[in-house]
């Protein structure tokens, strides 16, 4: 665990998971002892509460206003902390 207590990361990327393998490499990169999930389905209304309650914290990179906000709706909804646009 880091000093601010993140347990688990997620990376979740709307396209062909090509954008998220590449993220997760380069996290491992900088700290290989944390856990990154990538996601092969698209974030959708129907399973972003369930996706994101697993988590301590969510770092959305997305590039779309809509992914945006379904993202930080769902960490509202599921009181987990985002941080957008990393």
């Amino acid at each position: 665990n880091s000093k601010l207590g993140i347990k688990k990361v997620t990376i979740y990327s709307l396209f062909l998971n090509k954008k998220a393998l590449s993220a997760k490499s380069a996290i491992l990169d900088f700290n290989p002892h944390i856990n990154v999930k990538t996601y092969e389905e698209n974030l959708t209304i129907h399973n972003a509460a369930d996706i994101i309650k697993e988590y301590d914290i969510v770092l959305d990179a997305s590039d779309n206003a809509v992914a945006r906000y379904l993202t930080n709706d769902a960490c509202i909804l599921q009181k987990v902390r985002g941080v957008v646009n990393v």
